[in-house]
């Protein structure tokens, strides 16, 4: 547009005109507005995170009135669950807190920026474009009065040089270039004077008019091109801050995810010491190692030196119910042995001859008596187990234990007819004997005595993995499917009665599945396709029987 102006239609002009360009939102502004825009949403998402932080914080108010003696502090603060999630929060917030600052002192800077050179801009645009206009009339009043000789027209163009003057200081300031301002003095200080001749300027004048005007469309030139360079500063000044505070904003992304992991790892490690506390409690072990190991805020500590006082209460009643077995398993036997030895004196008629029906009684006495005899030593033996400590584990020949136990109910099997079928792929395992014995007996000898006559009963042994599976299966009346989940019950008995001269005590499983969980393995009653019913005792294996 500005070339455009050499044109004979801008000497024709009168009206000083700005570019439109000029009086457009430039691309810089809308940059700016762009910014605002992008700053303002997560600031103020920040601040609801703030206000939401508060108002968890405050909600958290765990009151405890124990007092912590043995339990041990953690040495840094906070000491309380409540301080440390307001320090969590505010400390995962203050990165953010920080970018937002920085970003909001940055957008400051560049708004301010933007606006001055918005202003400076449209001013510096004015100014060179009413230099145009102040040199042409000039130049038209210089020919003017060459041509009437009007003393008006001189006071005219004295008065629009003056003009003219004032804006060159102005637009010289802007511009900086000392060549410029040494060629536009000499151009008018030779113009400060008219001097005509026959009507028309000297030679030397005309000359002078000509490079003027050249001068001032390379002024009006350079301005654009200053004006342009500001707009381009400024946009590489907020490409710069761009960059900047990307980085930034990842090194605080990273700070508050290091922050956000630690502090879950300081309040969810104390539960997952209560969670560890409340499973060794389940499984029987003693806590108090964890006494002075354990390290949390008041709350957590408090709730864990509860429970190692639950399991200390639980401690104490069940050496209060393992002694109650004993004194009354003890007292039992007493009465017991001299029941039995007065009933062997009847029976071998030491007291005198016995009639066929007191020899009945005596009888029942008899049976009887050895039946509470046996529930007492069972009583005792599941007493005993439930306080051994962990077996001592070894290599077992399998095969030697199962030929032991078969033998030892061969005769009530031959009796019923029983077939007993053994497959033994695995024939070492590593468990405690005495144990293992006892239990594969107790379950070969419920599939004898509760199977069905001229059944069959199969012994079988597989390694699976890392597990051995030994799997005892009979045929006869199922389990029904109500008493599955009780049979492992102590002094339970389902419907189905032993058959034989001794009934079941309900203890058999109970320690048979104590047994197992002694030697950490697991026992359990299995659906099979050809058996009416099955256990399984699945041990665990380890390098000796690999």
């Amino acid at each position: 547009m500005l070339h455009g102006m050499q044109g004979p239609h801008w000497r024709d002009s009168k009206k000083v005109t700005i570019p439109p360009s000029l009086l457009q939102v430039t691309p810089v502004h809308r940059v700016y507005v762009r910014i605002r825009i992008a700053f303002t949403y997560p600031l103020l998402s920040i601040i609801l995170c703030l206000v939401a932080s508060s108002i968890v914080a405050s909600s958290i108010n765990v009151i405890t009135g124990y007092k912590m003696i043995s339990l041990k502090k953690w040495r840094l603060f906070p000491r309380s669950l409540r301080q440390l999630v307001v320090m969590a929060f505010w400390l995962v917030l203050l990165p953010l807190l920080v970018l937002a600052y920085q970003a909001y002192q940055s957008l400051d800077q560049l708004s301010t920026q933007a606006a001055e050179i918005n202003r400076s801009t449209l001013a510096d645009a004015r100014r060179s474009e009413a230099m145009i206009g102040v040199a042409l009339e000039m130049e038209r009043s210089y020919r003017q009065y060459c041509v009437l000789g009007d003393v008006r027209l001189e006071k005219l163009y004295q008065r629009q040089y003056r003009q003219y003057m004032n804006m060159l200081g102005n637009q010289m300031a802007m511009l900086a270039n000392a060549e410029y301002t040494k060629k536009f003095n000499e151009l008018l200080s030779g113009l400060a004077k008219i001097s005509c001749s026959n009507g028309i300027p000297e030679p030397a004048s005309s000359k002078l008019l000509e490079e003027f005007s050249r001068a001032n469309n390379l002024l009006v030139q350079e301005t654009r091109n200053i004006i342009f360079s500001r707009g381009e500063q400024l946009q590489k000044d907020i490409a710069d801050k761009g960059q900047f505070f990307g980085w930034q904003s990842l090194i605080l992304f990273l700070l508050s995810a290091f922050l956000i992991a630690l502090f879950t790892r300081m309040i969810i490690g104390p539960v997952k010491g209560i969670e560890r506390m409340i499973n060794r409690l389940g499984e029987g072990q003693s806590l108090e190692n964890q006494i002075d190991t354990f390290k949390g805020p008041r709350e957590l500590r408090s709730l864990a030196q509860r429970i190692i006082w639950l399991s200390e209460r639980l401690s104490w009643l069940e050496s209060q119910r393992h002694e109650f077995l004993r004194h009354i398993s003890h007292e039992l036997k007493t009465p017991l042995a001299s029941m039995r030895e007065g009933t062997e004196l009847l029976a071998d008629e030491v007291a005198g001859p016995l009639t066929a029906d007191q020899k009945e009684v005596v009888t029942i006495l008899d049976s009887s008596s050895k039946h509470l005899q046996q529930l007492i030593e069972q009583l005792l033996e599941y007493n005993r187990k439930l306080a051994d400590g962990p077996a001592e584990h070894q290599i077992v020949s399998l095969k030697e234990v199962v030929e032991g136990v078969v033998l030892s109910h061969q005769l009530p099997a031959r009796i019923k007819n029983i077939y007993t079928e053994v497959q033994l792929d695995m024939d070492y395992c590593w468990a405690e004997p005495g144990l293992l014995t006892r239990v594969i007996d107790n379950l070969y000898s419920n599939a004898v005595h509760y199977g069905a006559e001229s059944g069959n009963i199969w012994i079988s042994s597989r390694q699976v993995g890392k597990t051995l599976q030994i799997d005892i299966a009979n045929t006869g009346t199922p389990i029904p499917e109500l008493e599955k989940s009780m049979i492992f019950e102590p002094f339970y008995q389902g419907k189905l009665q032993r058959k034989g001269a001794v009934k079941g005590s309900g203890l058999g499983l109970s320690i048979a599945q104590d047994c197992i969980k002694q030697m950490q393995g697991e026992l359990c009653l299995i659906e099979s396709e050809f058996a009416d019913v099955c256990f399984r005792i699945e041990l665990p294996l380890t390098a000796e029987n690999d």
